[in-house]
């Protein structure tokens, strides 16, 4: 599986906002020295570039890094694991509770889903929507404890 990262680099920090989009892989100042740079780009390396799961899909085994899913949906009885709105795979004998152990960062939000809050451009009580434009709809249940989780993660 190949994906697209930016990592910002530039002398301007109010730009720091920008690298916390998705996909963005990191921020990178101009002032910054080469062992900094260096540190800084393998730091980016390592997180994003290095895959470190496998899953079973029905096209054969796929491998990646956690933070690249952005969410896990159950409909009917398959899993879906997606990736974005062009890369979505499903998943053969796998359980939402199943993918929770396994992808303990992924916010449980209603008895079918699991989300990658990182990729959540903005919340409410009745749905969430990604940057991809994708809505997802939390349950009355876990409305509350997704946004504790989200504005956790953003303080």
């Amino acid at each position: 599986m190949h994906a697209s990262f930016i990592a910002y680099v530039t002398s301007f920090n109010e730009r720091v906002m920008d690298a916390f989009a998705p996909k963005v892989a990191g921020f990178l100042t101009k002032s910054m020295t080469d062992e900094e740079l260096s540190a800084g780009l393998q730091k980016i390396r390592n997180r994003y570039f290095v895959p470190s799961m496998q899953i079973r899909t029905r096209t054969g085994v796929i491998s990646f890094h956690p933070s690249m899913v952005q969410y896990i949906s159950k409909r009917g009885r398959t899993i879906y694991i997606s990736f974005g709105k062009e890369m979505e795979y499903q998943l053969v004998a796998e359980t939402i509770q199943h993918c929770q152990e396994i992808l303990p960062d992924l916010c449980r939000i209603n008895q079918s889903e699991l989300v990658n809050l990182d990729y959540v451009r903005s919340i409410t009580p009745e749905e969430l929507e990604l940057y991809d434009g994708t809505r997802l709809f939390p349950s009355r249940r876990e409305r509350r404890h997704v946004q504790e989780v989200f504005l956790r993660r953003i303080q």
